[in-house]
């Protein structure tokens, strides 16, 4: 992955906020999908960047992540997904969040 220039694109001064908030709603909502991009697009800058209380953060939730990304294996695509959080409500009615119906 090509890495960012901060020097041309900023993080915003409380960007280890919105990485918690957005981390810890992705798994309120049970959502593997967005916990996977988080993971993938996130990870370099949080360990480059990130203070020792983020790291330890982050790591616990790619921890927790991996269990989800187990369960879903198992019992199959967005079956964490909480249906009736109102983000994912929302998400739903605007067609962003689609399912599949079963063969």
């Amino acid at each position: 992955m090509t890495k960012i220039d901060r020097t041309i694109y900023p993080l915003p001064e409380n960007w280890k906020e919105i990485f918690v908030k957005t981390f810890e709603l992705a798994e309120e909502r049970g959502s593997c999908v967005t916990m996977r991009g988080l993971i993938r697009n996130a990870d370099e800058e949080i360990m480059d960047c990130g203070d020792a209380d983020l790291i330890a953060q982050w790591l616990v939730f790619k921890e927790r992540a991996q269990v989800a990304f187990a369960h879903e294996e198992v019992h199959g695509r967005m079956s964490l997904l909480k249906r009736d959080h109102p983000l994912n409500v929302r998400l739903i009615a605007e067609g962003r969040i689609r399912f599949r119906e079963a063969a």
